[in-house]
């Protein structure tokens, strides 16, 4: 048994290569809530134009921090940094601590049997057309019963972007049948089971940029529990 268990931790160690996260666009969005009252917030996403896989939401925590959320959903990896905001504009590399990072896994992989993306009629901003897609249940009325909503992916498919997916089931969906196609997020709406817009993300404007997170190599989130 000893032996079991010293090749479980040596073939988990040996299998964590993933150390180094780089983001190359930050994507700036306006976030509007419906649900109770009207609120509007912003949030930036990180994103690796080439690597869907993983991405960072950074948001206002006060008037000095942000709060940066982190998720790799192909390593298994999640980690929640309060980072200055001074810092976040001119560090290039951002060195976490092994305490910071930890173990995610989606429970919920087996949902995609459930959803799918179709394709809607071209949405116009500003006098220009854009693709539209839609991610939904397949079955009305089990999506009534079980409260599932809807998300509609407004695209610039000028761009040969990965697709953002901050939904993980949209994401798992995704990767096994990659229907939404290839380019920059222009917007996000959420209906609810009732066909209720609660919510809305609208891109305001987007950089190149180069930063990176970096995990220690001794660290090993595989073998970390939340």
């Amino acid at each position: 048994m000893k032996k079991i268990i010293l090749i479980f931790l040596f073939i988990a160690f040996s299998g964590w290569s993933q150390k180094k996260y780089t983001f190359d666009n930050s994507l700036n969005f306006k976030v509007t809530n419906f649900k109770d009252s009207v609120t509007v917030d912003d949030k930036v996403y990180l994103i690796n134009s080439k690597d869907n896989s993983y991405f960072a939401t950074v948001t206002k925590l006060d008037n000095l921090n942000s709060l940066i959320n982190f998720i790799d959903y192909k390593n298994g990896v999640h980690f929640k940094i309060k980072l200055l905001k001074s810092d976040f504009i001119t560090v290039t590399n951002i060195n976490l601590d092994c305490s910071m990072v930890y173990h995610y896994e989606n429970p919920f992989k087996y949902k995609i049997k459930y959803y799918d993306f179709s394709s809607l009629q071209d949405t116009l901003i500003n006098n220009v057309k854009f693709k539209s897609y839609k991610y939904t249940s397949i079955n009305k009325k089990r999506a009534y019963r079980k409260k599932f909503g809807t998300l509609i992916y407004v695209v610039d498919t000028s761009f040969s972007y990965r697709p953002l997916l901050s939904f993980v089931t949209a994401y798992e969906d995704w990767n096994v049948n990659p229907k939404l196609p290839v380019g920059l997020l222009k917007e996000l709406h959420f209906y609810n089971y009732l066909n209720k817009l609660e919510s809305s993300e609208n891109l305001l404007n987007f950089e190149n940029i180069q930063i990176n997170f970096i995990i220690p190599r001794e660290c090993n989130p595989a073998l970390v529990k939340l």
